[in-house]
């Protein structure tokens, strides 16, 4: 049996536009569109036991065939921070790995978004 991994979502992200501009302008992630959704028919689709939602939802695409990210942004009701400090045996997501072909561009990148490294690179 083999199997290929098509989509990591995150759920629970900031709006739309400013992750998936991070992710396009850091990483070159390639934009796939946003769309919106509201009402209790995607409450009902999302598992939410809400009578209403308000949801942004972001793709991204990178080089590999048929892989995409997807941000899920809550308006309604808000997303909430996770506990802190976060610990690897918490629910949901604690890391995203990605391979990149030009480390220290993707470094530099980092650097002129303002984003700090929890630590020096290791490797």
């Amino acid at each position: 049996m083999s199997w290929v991994l098509n989509q990591v979502a995150l759920i629970g992200t900031a709006p739309t536009a400013g992750v998936t501009a991070w992710y396009r302008e850091v990483f070159g992630f390639v934009d796939a569109g946003t769309a919106s959704f509201a009402g209790p028919d995607i409450a009902a689709v999302q598992g939410l036991d809400v009578p209403d939602v308000d949801l942004e939802i972001g793709w991204l695409l990178d080089r590999q065939p048929f892989f995409q990210l997807e941000f899920f942004h809550y308006n309604v009701p808000a997303s909430r921070p996770p506990p802190a400090p976060r610990t690897p045996c918490d629910l949901g997501y604690a890391l995203v790995s990605l391979h990149v072909t030009d480390f220290s561009g993707v470094l530099a990148r980092l650097a002129a978004h303002g984003t700090p490294l929890l630590t020096a690179p290791l490797g």
